[in-house]
């Protein structure tokens, strides 16, 4: 009987260890998608313009609450240029909004240049013109919004998105 029970509290311990968190899981079909504050933020709606006069990229994300009309949008944008052999982006700008009624800005966040921000290109393809990576950055509160230095992080992003072209 001893030995059944020590078997059993093995068994049971080796399925704890084996579990894992649910947050950083992502079952979905959005192209867009994060961990902000260690919980998911899944896309409703993204796009990606190219620049061909500034050689900039923009990627956008937003994540919409249909029942209040107020969104969540985080956009990437960087040169193209600044891609590197590696195809990672250190040199890039990140904001996120709170939209309230389709307009009106009521929180906003701007990338923190006292993290290592990072953007990694998986797939940059001209002919196609789909853009797909990950990223992981750190924002902190706009200052015109408050100084108490509020920050807000994304871990384990990644978009997979076709772009259009622009002048």
């Amino acid at each position: 009987m001893k030995k059944k029970c020590i078997l059993l509290y093995i068994l049971i311990g080796f399925s704890l260890l084996s579990c894992e968190k649910d947050d950083d899981k992502f079952t979905t079909d959005s192209p867009f998608y994060a961990l902000k504050d260690n919980r998911q933020w899944i896309s409703t709606s993204s796009w990606a313009n190219y620049s061909l006069t500034n050689e900039k990229m923009v990627i956008a994300g937003s994540k919409r609450d249909s029942e209040y009309y107020q969104d969540e949008q985080l956009h990437l944008s960087f040169k193209t240029t600044d891609i590197s052999e590696s195809n990672t982006v250190t040199d890039f700008y990140a904001r996120w909004d709170f939209v309230i009624g389709g307009d009106a800005i009521g929180d906003s966040y701007i990338i923190d240049s006292n993290y290592n921000n990072l953007i990694t290109i998986n797939s940059f393809d001209t002919d196609k013109k789909k853009i797909s990576g990950t990223f992981e950055l750190r924002l902190v509160r706009d200052e015109n919004r408050s100084d108490a230095g509020e920050k807000m992080y994304y871990k384990n992003g990644f978009f997979s998105l076709d772009y259009n072209e622009s002048e």
